[in-house]
């Protein structure tokens, strides 16, 4: 699948780095260490930022560098492990984010590094964060058309005028203005995921403190009672 993303627009094949961490992960499975241990310690040693794998095209980073998706990169390292990992835990952890063991936010910073724990913080609020920000809205926008009974065209432009001050299309044309390119009819996923921490940024840089607290506060608790209603 071709990529268009002017911040994501080059094809990175896999190199003897990436070789190497996949290698160790399975070595590590073969020497009996506890899988999640090994996949930290693979993350740990990764470094390029995106690969074609079985292909697909996988970004890791978005924004620059600025965020990490781990929970991607993961999933790239267990699909080449098959057979060697315990498939409940596997499926909790890719599915629902839900980790095999308790680990503390040091315990996962000491085991992935600084920097890239940051970039998983960054990909957490930038991302997905933010798009439980827009169910959220989407979610009270629903509700109170419903109050009034009216229907629900033009839903869209209505969440993300609220949040952002400017419709999707808008938002996407400014996206897309730097690249040159036109908006398409249909995102890729790192396309969607790089549009998403744009707007992030852009709704930090276009907000007072009280309202950033008050919109964060708001995603967290909607992503609260999504995992409430899964368990």
């Amino acid at each position: 699948m071709a990529e268009r993303n002017a911040t994501a627009s080059q094809t990175v094949e896999i190199d003897a780095t990436e070789d190497a961490a996949a290698g160790q992960f399975r070595a590590a499975l073969e020497a009996g260490t506890n899988w999640f241990t090994a996949l930290l310690e693979a993350i740990a040693a990764w470094r390029t930022p995106a690969e074609v794998f079985q292909g697909r095209q996988r970004w890791y980073l978005l924004g620059g560098g600025e965020a990490f998706d781990w929970l991607l990169l993961a999933e790239r390292l267990v699909g080449s492990a098959n057979g060697l990992l315990p498939q409940d835990e596997v499926e909790e952890l890719m599915l629902h984010g839900r980790l095999p063991r308790p680990l503390s936010d040091a315990e996962f910073r000491d085991a992935i590094g600084e920097a890239k724990h940051q970039a998983v913080m960054n990909f957490w609020y930038g991302v997905r964060v933010e798009e439980a920000l827009g169910l959220a809205v989407e979610h009270e926008v629903r509700k109170a058309r419903r109050g009034l009974g009216t229907e629900d065209s033009g839903l869209d432009d209505a969440v993300y005028r609220r949040i952002y001050g400017s419709t999707r299309t808008e938002l996407l044309e400014n996206f897309f203005a730097p690249s040159g390119q036109p908006v398409p009819t249909q995102l890729f996923l790192n396309e969607l995921n790089e549009f998403t921490y744009w707007l992030f940024k852009h709704r930090l840089g276009n907000s007072d403190k009280a309202r950033i607290a008050s919109d964060t506060k708001k995603a967290l608790l909607f992503l609260n009672q999504l995992r409430k209603g899964r368990d």
